[in-house]
C-alpha cells in the first residue's frame, strides 16, 4: 500500500529528471497541461489513498453507482483533482512576485472576517489527520498572507491570513513554523482569496457561510465583493443575510458549524428564536453544563433545536415571569404556586440557587430595612397638621 501511494506522489509531484531535493518553488504546480503537484495537507485533509488499479472491463451503471472501489476511486480522483487545484494556485502566486517564508505562527492572525465556527475541543477528524499530516512529511503547500492592516502590528511583524487557516492552527499545536507567501493584499483582494479556497474546497457549511456573508457586510463590502467571495448570486446572498440577522452570533458560535443542519433547518431554527422569549430560551440552553458538553456541532445543534421546538409549542406559563440579565440569560422563572404563594425557579443550575439560598437571610434584612425607610417617607409626607383639621 505504502509503495502504491509513494508511486501515485511520484507520478503527481515529479517529472522525468527533476531531483528530489529541489527547492520548494521548483516543487510548485507546473503550468496548466503539466502534471499538477502537491500533497494531501493542501486541501486540510487527510492524505488522499491510493487510486486502485485500472480495471480492463466497465461495469453497468447501477453496479457503478453501487461499487464501493468505484465510489472510494471518484472520491480519490477528487481529492487529486482539489491537490492539483492548489497547486496550480501556488504556482500563480509564486509567478505573482511571492516567494516561500518561514514565519512564527504566533505572529500570524486570522483573517478579519472569521469564516469558522469549529469549537475548541470538538471532534473533527479531518483537522486531526491534517495535523498527523503535517507532523510526519511537513507542510508541503504555503499558506497564503498579507502584511497586517494595522500599521502599528504590521512593523511589530504580525499578519493576517488569507487562505490556509488550519495549516496554520496545525502548525501552532505542533510547535512548528508555518511557510507561507507574503503578498499585500487589499480587503477586497483578501477576502476574494479567503472566499476563493473556501468555494474550492467546499467544505464551509450553511451557517458559517451565512456570517463569513454577515461578517462581510459589517464591515462595508459591497454585494458584488460578497457574491464573488461566495460564488452565489444575489438570491442565495439575500438567504444567506436573513438567517445570519435572525441568529444571534453567540448562539451560533455555541453551536458551530453543524454540518448537516442546512438553509431549511436554521432558517426554522431563526424563527423559532425570533418568537416571542425564544431568543431568552435559546440564551438560557446553551449556557447549560450538558450542552456544552456536547463535543459534537451536530448533536448541539439537535439538542437545541429540540429544546426550542419544545418551548415554542408550549409557550410561557400564565403568570409566568423570567428574570433575566442584561444579554439574556436567564437566571430564573417566578410563577404563582398553590395558595397564590410565589414560586422562584433557577435556571442556572444548582450552584447558583445555592449561593442565593445562602444569602436570604441578609436580602431580607435588606428588604425590612428599606421597608422602614419608606414608611418613614409616607409619614413624613402626611404633614403634623393632618389630624387637627377636623
Amino acid at each position: 500500500m505504502v509503495k502504491r501511494k509513494d508511486a501515485l506522489r511520484a507520478l503527481l509531484s515529479a517529472t522525468p529528471g527533476n531531483p528530489a531535493g529541489q527547492s520548494e518553488a521548483d516543487r510548485a504546480p507546473r503550468t496548466p497541461g503539466e502534471e499538477p503537484a502537491g500533497q494531501s495537507e493542501s486541501r486540510d485533509e487527510p492524505p488522499s489513498p491510493p487510486l486502485p488499479a485500472a480495471s480492463g472491463e466497465a461495469a453497468p451503471a447501477r453496479e457503478h453507482a453501487r461499487s464501493g472501489a468505484i465510489n472510494a476511486m471518484r472520491s480519490s480522483w477528487g481529492e487529486l483533482q482539489k491537490e492539483a487545484e492548489a497547486a496550480r494556485r501556488l504556482r500563480e502566486d509564486v509567478r505573482a512576485g511571492g516567494h516561500v517564508v518561514s514565519i512564527d505562527p504566533q505572529k500570524i492572525l486570522p483573517s478579519p472576517v472569521v469564516d469558522r465556527l469549529s469549537r475548541a475541543g470538538d471532534l473533527d477528524p479531518g483537522f486531526d489527520a491534517l495535523k498527523a499530516s503535517i507532523a510526519a512529511d511537513g507542510q508541503s503547500v504555503p499558506v497564503l498572507l498579507r502584511p497586517h492592516s494595522d500599521p502599528a502590528k504590521a512593523a511589530g511583524g504580525f499578519f493576517e491570513t488569507a487562505y490556509g487557516h488550519r495549516r496554520v492552527r496545525a502548525a501552532k499545536d505542533l510547535g512548528l513554523h508555518v511557510r507561507a507567501i507574503v503578498r499585500p493584499l487589499s480587503d477586497d483582494e483578501l477576502v476574494l482569496a479567503q472566499g476563493r479556497e473556501n468555494a474550492e474546497r467546499r467544505d464551509l457549511t450553511f451557517v458559517e457561510r451565512a456570517f463569513f456573508a454577515k461578517g462581510l457586510e459589517a464591515r462595508g463590502f459591497s454585494r458584488e465583493t460578497m457574491r464573488a467571495a461566495l460564488g452565489i448570486d444575489n438570491t442565495e446572498l439575500t438567504r444567506l443575510l436573513q438567517v445570519a440577522h435572525r441568529i444571534p452570533v453567540a448562539i451560533a458560535e455555541a453551536v458551530g458549524p453543524a454540518p448537516k443542519a442546512g438553509r431549511p433547518r436554521w432558517g426554522e431554527l431563526g424563527e423559532k428564536i425570533e418568537r416571542q422569549c425564544g431568543r431568552e430560551v435559546a440564551m438560557d440552553f446553551i449556557q447549560r453544563d450538558a450542552f456544552r458538553a456536547l463535543t459534537d456541532s451536530d448533536a448541539r445543534f439537535r439538542a437545541l433545536y429540540k429544546r426550542m421546538d419544545r418551548g415554542t409549542r408550549r409557550g410561557e406559563s400564565a403568570g409566568e415571569t423570567k428574570i433575566t440579565t442584561g444579554d439574556g440569560m436567564v437566571l430564573a422563572l417566578a410563577k404563582s404556586g398553590p395558595r397564590s404563594r410565589p414560586v422562584l425557579s433557577f435556571q442556572t443550575g444548582e450552584a447558583f440557587a445555592d449561593f442565593v439560598a445562602a444569602r436570604l437571610p441578609e436580602l431580607y434584612r435588606d428588604f425590612q430595612r428599606e421597608a422602614e425607610d419608606r414608611r418613614g417617607s409616607d409619614d413624613a409626607s402626611d404633614g403634623p397638621g393632618d389630624d387637627a383639621s377636623g
